[in-house]
């Protein structure tokens, strides 16, 4: 900050001038990680580990599909549905073979893994928005820092 001059106080204008959902990175980053730590004696490390994942691809998909947070727009394709696909045939194919003992668990116990399972996907999903959040917030600091040089 000394090298370019610039101030530890951040203008008022910065906030005003951005839109809302630029500042909500933190809270994604730190939910992401706060559901992983919960799932992981629910559910396991290897489905917390596929169930973010899927979201993640999902969440890409959307913010191609419709531009969301200035993203350059990417229509959906019969390539990427495929890929997609098979993403969500591997999850699938984790989480039903995922059964420790083998044995199929009482039914009450399996549907209360499904709402546990769809928080992984969830988090994965808000990791994914993340992701494409910071890649936008990136680029409004990048032209503004840049400019000082």
């Amino acid at each position: 900050m000394i090298l370019t001059k610039t101030s530890i106080f951040i203008p008022l204008t910065t906030f005003t001038h951005n839109p809302w959902w630029l500042w909500i990175v933190g809270f994604t980053g730190v939910f992401g990680l706060t559901v992983n730590i919960l799932l992981f004696s629910r559910l396991g490390s290897v489905q917390i580990a596929v169930l973010p994942i899927f979201g993640q691809m999902l969440a890409g998909i959307l913010v191609d599909q419709f531009g969301l947070f200035y993203s350059p727009i990417s229509k959906i394709t019969p390539v990427k549905l495929f890929g997609l696909i098979l993403v969500l045939l591997g999850m699938l194919s984790v989480v039903v073979f995922s059964n420790k003992s083998g044995k199929m668990s009482n039914i009450r116990q399996k549907n209360s893994h499904i709402y546990w399972q769809l928080l992984g996907v969830f988090a994965g999903l808000v990791i994914g928005f993340q992701t494409a959040i910071n890649g936008r917030l990136v680029a409004r600091l990048s032209r503004r820092h840049l400019s000082h040089f």
